[in-house]
């Protein structure tokens, strides 16, 4: 290397390195959406194999979902269970019982902050 190029390095560095800290952390935030959406899904799903029971009611459903979200921080989704009622399997074996989670996540991403992204988990099952 020439000694007059070696102050171009630290100028190349100087344009890059901003760069790839804003890709890395925005793949750190995408890894969390990613994180906070599997979260919501397992929830869906946890909440809709409880309700597929004969006596769960809609309390049994909701602590079912607690319990699943709070393994990932998860908090406060809107819940519909699709059929509606206190118990949604109450004499309805064999038919499709459905929990719905909906929520939104801020984006926290260099250039895209103060964005919100909806993420949302589902799951059926058949009543038993």
């Amino acid at each position: 290397m020439r000694t007059d190029e070696k102050g171009a390095v630290i100028i190349e560095f100087a344009f890059v390195a901003p760069l790839l800290i804003m890709l890395t952390l925005g793949v750190v935030q995408i890894s969390f959406l990613l994180l906070q959406q599997q979260t919501l899904q397992a929830a869906a799903r946890e909440g809709a194999r409880t309700a597929s029971f004969p006596s769960s009611t809609s309390v049994d459903i909701q602590l079912a979902i607690n319990r699943a979200l709070s393994a990932g921080g998860e908090s406060n989704p809107t819940i519909i269970i699709s059929p509606g009622g206190d118990e949604p399997c109450d004499g309805r074996r064999g038919e499709p019982v459905k929990v719905e989670l909906q929520t939104t996540a801020e984006l926290d991403i260099p250039f895209l902050a103060g964005q919100t992204v909806s993420l949302s988990g589902a799951g059926t099952f058949r009543c038993e």
